[in-house]
């Protein structure tokens, strides 16, 4: 895409008909396995206000990225396991 003589281009654009589910597998599967792989991983969300970053971020009656992503990183911790978080 070109803006401006600026020049953007995008990994994955995902529709209104996109679940839940489907954007956390594309953009955050990945990140949760590098984080226990050792690895920092960050996910930013960036746009237009109204445009849905809040909603993808902690979904409604749909868990969005945040509360799946919780999910993902509990399931896979194994039992007695101590997990450190900063800067939250």
């Amino acid at each position: 895409m070109c803006i401006n003589n600026n020049s953007y281009q995008f990994e994955k654009v995902f529709n209104q008909a996109s679940s839940q589910l489907s954007v956390f597998q594309e953009t955050t599967i990945h990140l949760i396995d590098n984080f226990f792989n050792g690895y920092d991983s960050t996910l930013m969300t960036y746009g237009q206000t109204g445009s849905g970053k809040t909603f993808t971020m902690f979904g409604d009656h749909r868990k969005g990225i945040i509360p799946l992503t919780g999910e993902e990183i509990f399931k896979r911790l194994k039992p007695n396991s101590r997990l450190y978080c900063s800067g939250l």
